[in-house]
């Protein structure tokens, strides 16, 4: 599954990425990691979020360039992150519904792979892990911010490390984020 997300990520150079509404730090941080990856490709890419991103967050780089669902323009490809099924989105579900091409990146055991391609780890704690991976395999340049980011996606879903859901590759992917 995560061949068929990395060849359609590959494939277009114009990308929105969708993350749910009432925004936490794995939607954020793992969707403006993403976005970061994919512009150091040369990628056109816009965020699109369906709500405020909350202050504690708006560090992270990238966070002010989130845009509302009215304010996005239709691409032919669209990526849903944190997003366990498509009304997570809010509003901005009708613009992911309108791409050719749709990928899901999520950890949900809920979600219900509504995509045309899914790289879904229901046993990662957080989709920032899962973003994580799918960046390092497109050899992406992945620097401090990115590093960032993702290290926020872990911190906030995994409850600083407390939660049932930190596994030794939760810990193992933040060594590595922090290095």
């Amino acid at each position: 599954m995560f061949e068929q997300v990395l060849d359609a990520v590959r494939a277009h150079d114009r990308i929105i990425i969708h993350r749910h509404f009432r925004p936490d730090g794995d939607a954020i941080g793992s969707a403006c990691a993403l976005r970061l990856a994919l512009m150091a490709m040369g990628k056109r890419v816009q965020a699109v979020c369906d709500g405020d991103v909350p202050r504690i967050y708006r560090f992270l780089e990238g966070a002010e360039d989130i845009i509302k669902p009215n304010d996005a323009r239709i691409t032919s490809a669209a990526i849903a992150v944190d997003c366990a099924d498509e009304g997570r989105m809010g509003a901005a579900d009708e613009i992911f519904a309108q791409a050719k091409h749709t990928a899901n990146i999520d950890h949900h055991v809920t979600n219900t792979m509504f995509a045309q391609h899914n790289a879904v780890e229901a046993h990662a704690a957080a989709a920032a892990e899962v973003v994580k991976k799918l960046i390092e395999q497109l050899d992406a340049d992945f620097g401090a911010n990115i590093a960032t980011c993702l290290f926020c996606g872990l911190v906030t879903d995994t409850g600083n490390f407390a939660y049932s859901n930190t596994t030794p590759d939760t810990l193992f992917a933040a060594g590595e984020l922090l290095q």
